[in-house]
């Protein structure tokens, strides 16, 4: 109860206090969906098979590409995936009878989206920098004085990588929609309907879900800097000595 008491006088007393453990909290959550859209499709876990950009089906069969990995299976039999590195245990799915009669590679599609039009660059990136909006932000709670140079330090860095990855993680989930919405117009039109092209519901809802937390995460870190720099004391003149 005691411990309790403290944390809540310790959070609430300051306001930025309360803003940097917001802070803290979604660059957490957002570290951690990152991690998952980059390993999606690397394991066949379920928690990994589920999160990919886009899935390739076509008959009884389907391919799922992300960014370091490919799925693939048969309807109602154990998804196999690999990474993208070695693809060989997926060989059966380079033909396959469409249910119009026509014998297509899924394998192929999954590899090119894989490895020339996703940018595994971008979340990487983006974890990069969010880890060092992290730790400046850490570091910044730990302040004992508000005011000094390492809290000015602390806050500048937080802040700017953070819009900086805000910015950069955007990029990467526009462009992962993007690429499923030109895909499907594509494939399916060039393959007359043999292959059809399905976005990843998952995966795009954890980027959506990472840049939106992102943004606050970004705003709070801004507006705890502000409320700081208004709160600091102002400086004393010195009066002239009466020589």
């Amino acid at each position: 109860m005691a411990a309790l008491i403290y944390y809540r006088r310790y959070l609430f007393e300051q306001p930025t206090r309360f803003l940097r453990a917001t802070v803290f909290l979604f660059l957490s959550i957002t570290v951690i969906l990152l991690v998952f859209i980059i390993l999606g499709c690397t394991s066949s876990m379920a928690s990994y098979s589920s999160v990919y950009a886009v899935k390739f089906v076509s008959g009884n069969a389907y391919v799922q590409a992300s960014y370091y990995g490919i799925c693939a299976s048969y309807t109602n039999t154990t998804i196999a995936c690999t990474p993208i590195a070695n693809t060989t245990t997926l060989e059966e799915f380079t033909s396959v009878t469409a249910s119009t009669g026509a014998t297509v590679n899924l394998l192929t599609f999954g590899t090119v989206v894989t490895k020339k039009l996703l940018r595994p660059g971008l979340p990487i990136a983006s974890l990069v920098i969010i880890a060092i909006a992290h730790l400046a932000n850490c570091a910044r709670m730990l302040a004992a004085n508000p005011h000094s140079l390492f809290s000015f330090t602390a806050d500048t860095i937080a802040g700017w990588a953070s819009i900086i990855a805000s910015i950069l993680w955007g990029i990467g989930a526009t462009w992962d929609y993007t690429v499923s919405d030109t895909l499907s117009a594509v494939v399916e039109g060039s393959t007359s309907d043999a292959v059809s092209v399905v976005r990843g519901t998952r995966m795009s809802q954890m980027g959506w879900a990472a840049f939106a937390l992102l943004v606050i995460a970004t705003a709070c870190s801004v507006i705890s800097s502000i409320l700081d720099a208004h709160s600091m004391p102002p400086r004393k003149l010195e009066e002239p000595s009466n020589a």
